[in-house]
């Protein structure tokens, strides 16, 4: 499996964030292991209502619709979630990165 079935399999992702009411404004692949695109991957996103709020409300969140929507063998893939978030003094983006675990996120932590 490759980065595009993962952002394939990641469309009832976006879908269902919307369909609760918490669209995502972009989203993002990035590999875990820079230069490995056979182990996993980083899921970035950026969601206006992510501002403001503490990082692990967007995570629980994100977790929970991914685990809804997501199969298990793409949810192999996902190492991570990071958030992007507007929250700098100079007003540029800065990164809040939850890691669930030293391996893929397989199970809901």
């Amino acid at each position: 499996m490759d980065r595009s079935q993962l952002m394939k399999a990641l469309k009832p992702f976006r879908a269902k964030c919307k369909e609760l009411g918490r669209s995502l404004d972009s989203i993002n692949l990035v590999e875990a292991y820079p230069g490995d695109s056979s182990s996993s991957y980083v899921v970035e996103v950026e969601a206006e209502w992510a501002q403001g709020n503490s990082s692990w409300f967007a995570i629980d969140f994100l977790v929970d619709v991914l685990f809804d929507t997501v199969p298990y063998e793409m949810r192999k893939l996902v190492f991570a979630i990071k958030v992007l978030r507007d929250e700098s003094c100079d007003g540029s983006k800065f990164e809040e990165t939850k890691v669930f675990s030293t391996g893929p996120l397989l199970i809901h932590q």
